[in-house]
């Protein structure tokens, strides 16, 4: 529906042919317009609207600019820490146990897309993503929204105990 919007693509072609500018400059700039109007608003939901213009305005970029990097898929469970990523981008990132991003609250696309995906997510973390460095090691609560770095022994325990009874509970909830 973004991209249907027909002074987005309007704003951009004149912008194009005014200031002698490229379809990826133009495009950034003219849906930087509306996202910074959503910003401005003090509801939430519609806080977080602005930042879905923003991430389709980035996947358009990217493909303006003839992009084709693709997620890289880890061997082993991997939680992502960023300071934002898009649902499409979350999608391409099936093989993540959890997300950890900066941005967003409970209402944004990406924490609902997570939910639905029965994949844990915090969402709001400020600056996790510049003070995690790449393997650490994270524990990723979900339901309490909490990202842990570098857990001692005694938390890493009880998080092992609550992940097993968990497991045990869903096992026994799925044979009947």
């Amino acid at each position: 529906m973004i991209l249907d919007d027909p002074l987005l693509a309007q704003a951009a072609r004149d912008a194009m042919r005014e200031h002698l500018w490229n379809a990826e400059w133009a495009f950034s700039a003219q849906a930087g317009h509306p996202a910074a109007q959503f910003e401005e608003i003090d509801d939430e939901y519609l806080r977080e609207r602005g930042r879905d213009v923003q991430q389709v305005a980035d996947r358009v970029i990217r493909v303006l600019s003839g992009s084709t990097a693709e997620a890289t898929v880890a061997a082993e469970p991997v939680i992502f820490v960023a300071a934002d990523i898009s649902p499409a981008d979350m999608l391409s990132l099936r093989a993540a146990i959890g997300f950890g991003i900066d941005l967003g609250g409970a209402t944004s696309h990406t924490a609902i897309l997570a939910r639905s995906m029965n994949v844990p997510a915090v969402v709001g973390l400020g600056l996790a993503s510049q003070l995690i460095a790449d393997d650490d090691w994270l524990i990723l609560d979900g339901e309490a929204g909490v990202l842990i770095v570098a857990a001692d022994e005694t938390a890493l325990a009880g998080y092992r105990r609550r992940q097993a009874a968990e497991l045990l509970s869903s096992a026994s909830a799925a044979s009947g």
